[in-house]
C-alpha cells in the first residue's frame, strides 16, 4: 500500500471521528482504538502469511493445516454451545473434508504439495501492479485460468 492510499484511508477514519464528535456520539476513542487494533492485526496476519507461504517442509504444512482446523472448529463450536461434543464433531468434519480434498488434489497431480497463493502466483512472480481494479480482476481471472489449464492432467492421446 502506498503512503497516498494509506493517507486516504486515515482521512476516512478522521472524517468518521469528526462526524461522531459533531453528532455527540462519543465514539471517537472506540474508532481510534479500532483503527490501531485493525492495523496491528493486519500487520501480524501479513507476517504470518509470509511465514506460511515460505514454508517448504511437509510436516510444517500439516501442522499449519491442523492449527487452522482447530481454530475453525473452535470458532464454529461457539455457535453450537450446549450441543454435546460439538467441537470434536466439527473438527472431525473439517479434517475429513480437508483430508479427502487434499488426497484427491494431490493424488491426481492437480496441485503440488507446497504452500501457494491460488490464482495469484503469476502476479506475485512478476510483481506487477494493476493499473486499476478492473485490470486486477481481469489479470487475476486470466492467471487463475492459465494456472488451472497448465496444471490440469492432460488427456491420453490415441495413436
Amino acid at each position: 500500500m502506498t503512503i497516498t492510499a494509506l493517507s486516504f484511508t486515515l482521512l476516512f477514519v478522521i472524517v468518521t471521528m469528526l462526524v461522531s464528535a459533531w453528532k455527540k456520539l462519543g465514539l471517537e476513542r472506540d474508532i481510534a482504538v479500532g483503527t490501531v487494533r485493525a492495523a496491528v492485526q493486519l500487520l501480524a496476519v501479513g507476517y504470518i502469511l509470509q511465514f506460511v507461504f515460505q514454508a517448504e517442509h511437509p510436516l510444517l504444512l500439516v501442522l499449519i493445516i491442523a492449527l487452522m482446523i482447530v481454530i475453525a472448529s473452535h470458532n464454529a463450536a461457539k455457535r453450537g454451545k450446549g450441543v454435546r461434543g460439538v467441537f470434536w464433531r466439527i473438527a472431525l468434519a473439517i479434517a475429513m473434508t480437508e483430508g479427502l480434498l487434499m488426497a484427491v488434489l494431490l493424488g491426481l497431480g492437480i496441485v503440488d504439495a507446497t504452500a501457494q497463493y491460488v490464482g495469484l502466483a503469476e502476479r506475485l512472480k512478476n510483481r506487477q501492479k494493476p493499473h486499476n481494479h478492473k485490470d486486477f480482476e481481469a489479470d487475476l481471472s486470466k492467471s487463475y485460468a492459465k494456472e488451472m489449464f497448465e496444471s490440469s492432467p492432460k488427456p491420453l492421446q490415441m495413436e
